[in-house]
């Protein structure tokens, strides 16, 4: 009786024991109610009819560039010659326009920036996907797929309803919200002005949009700028990371061939010709270019920040009549930067303060921005400034760090929020203890260790960046293979990066030095035959 009762308790202690350690693991669980409904960015599929198949497809768009380059280079290239030469950008923009504008002609919305045509994401989209589950969230995760051209309040509106539907479906008091880039943006017009905060429980700001994007906002307003060493950076960037030339000797010798012709001041002839072009259509197509393309979307106009916004509208609707004419658009537009964008601190600040609520936000660093605007050179994650998707971080420009004044200007408890790489002080971010910086992790990623993290986030309470060693404020992306969604992350070690803050004199030496290693290189297995120009 004795041995029978002791195999008995000894069963019910394995059974404690293992309770205990299970427990953590199931914190968010099912049972809690929390599943986690994702917001993506911009860019699903969109269909005529709402109905998905290949021959309803609208975007990604159905086009042969080979063919679209080849039909158009005679034309264009004519007339740029004559824009060049004699001044004449009007025949150059019109031809222009009508070799882009039929491209994106059935993505369109109206002039009230709505879908008339019936144009959208399928229908199944809405209605099939409330039981996909995520093997990252043990507690769920289910995905709100949305038409990413539409006013971003009006998705919102989609949301609540979806969010009600989950709860019903799934019989939960709350859920958590995970807005990634536009996604981010929905999720503040949803929680605006304190709206529906009964029914979430916790907030992740995935590099929100909320804010706005430069170069969007400079290719709205007219005021892209171009230089050649935002190029230099962007080029190299690109060509070293994004896998477009498999022979690594060739890879190197482009990419050092960039830097090269930047410092002796080829690349700036190059760019200085292409912002001859950009202000020749400036006035004469690129408003009705922006209109006619991704201008009729409202939720890209969510994406033009603050200090662009005005300019914005003033550069696409210059007129009365045109004003006039998407006064809908423009009502539409007006509202989400009125009402969301410019309260969106705000918002999040209140949301985050209360006791029920937490917000967790996600922000990348050091890749260079597209080289489009005069934000081009600030620090980012090759899409969106630090800064902003931050909600405030101080950054150094990109390649360098913060000054050494500046520093030494900081206080005690301020240099706690200091990067390790000294490139970032997140110690004016709206949230500063619980936004996390990823770096050299690139804007479109969303690796699987980051979901391993926000669900660390939503097993701990009271979480911050300084709750766990292996969890700091900034975090190293790294070892990704091909697959996006793969990869590690690990502390940012503590010091300066290799190039960064080189002075002009030894930046030439370095990038002449690489150019001829790479030029040598390159024609030595060229006489060996065996260089690859491209993969098979």
């Amino acid at each position: 009786m004795k041995r029978k009762f002791s195999k008995i308790l000894s069963l019910f202690l394995a059974v404690v024991m293992l309770m205990a350690v299970a427990a953590p693991l199931m914190s968010v669980s099912a049972a809690d109610g929390y599943i986690t409904i994702y917001v993506p960015g911009y860019g699903g599929g969109l269909y005529k009819n709402n109905v998905e198949s290949e021959e309803n497809r609208i975007w990604p768009p159905v086009v042969d560039i080979g063919d679209l380059l080849m039909d158009a280079a005679e034309p264009l290239l004519t007339k740029l010659a004559n824009g060049m030469i004699i001044g004449d950008w009007e025949a150059y923009g019109q031809e222009l326009y009508d070799r882009v504008t039929p491209i994106f002609a059935e993505l369109q919305l109206d002039k009230n920036g709505e879908a008339s045509d019936g144009s959208g994401r399928a229908e199944d989209m809405y209605t099939n996907y409330i039981d996909t589950y995520s093997d990252n969230y043990p507690d769920g995760c289910v995905t709100f797929y949305y038409d990413w051209r539409l006013s971003t309040e009006y998705n919102a509106k989609i949301l609540e309803d979806y969010i009600d539907r989950v709860r019903r479906e799934k019989n939960v008091e709350k859920v958590n919200l995970l807005g990634r880039c536009l996604g981010g943006n929905i999720v503040s017009a949803y929680l605006q002005n304190g709206k529906n905060t009964d029914k979430v429980n916790d907030v992740v700001m995935y590099i929100p949009s909320t804010l706005g994007i430069g170069f969007i906002g400079a290719i709205f307003s007219g005021q892209i700028e171009v230089d050649a060493k935002s190029v230099d950076y962007f080029a190299n960037y690109f060509l070293e990371n994004k896998n477009l030339i498999e022979d690594p000797t060739l890879k190197s010798l482009v990419s050092s061939l960039v830097s090269f012709l930047n410092e002796i001041k080829v690349l700036g002839l190059g760019t200085d010709v292409l912002q001859t072009i950009i202000d020749g259509v400036r006035d004469t197509a690129m408003p009705a270019l922006v209109r006619d393309t991704f201008g009729s979307f409202p939720a890209m106009w969510a994406m033009v920040p603050d200090e662009y916004f005005d300019e914005a509208v003033e550069f696409c609707f210059s007129t009365d009549e045109l004003k006039k004419e998407y006064a809908g658009l423009i009502e539409k537009i007006t509202s989400y930067h009125d009402n969301v964008q410019v309260k969106a601190a705000d918002t999040l600040k209140a949301f985050d303060e209360d006791e029920n609520h937490r917000v967790m936000m996600f922000a990348k660093y050091n890749i260079p921005l597209f080289p489009l605007s005069r934000d081009s050179m600030r620090q980012g994650d090759g899409f969106a400034e630090t800064e902003r998707v931050a909600f405030g971080s101080t950054c150094a420009d990109f390649g360098m760090t913060l000054t050494n004044s500046y520093i030494d200007n900081m206080t005690e408890e301020d240099k706690k929020y200091l990067s390790p790489d000294y490139k970032i002080d997140a110690s004016s971010c709206l949230l500063r203890d619980t936004t996390w910086f990823i770096k050299d992790c690139y804007h479109d990623y969303f690796p699987d260790v980051i979901d391993g993290l926000i669900n660390v986030f939503y097993n701990t309470p009271d979480m911050t960046v300084f709750t766990y060693d292996e969890y700091p404020q900034f975090l190293q992306f790294y070892d990704q293979t091909d697959r996006e969604a793969s990869g590690k992350i690990k502390p940012v070690e503590e010091g300066i990066d290799e190039d960064t803050n080189l002075s002009k004199k030894e930046n030439r030496f370095k990038v002449f030095i690489r150019f001829f290693t790479s030029l040598f290189a390159f024609f030595a297995k060229l006489l060996k035959g065996d260089i690859s120009l491209c993969k098979d």
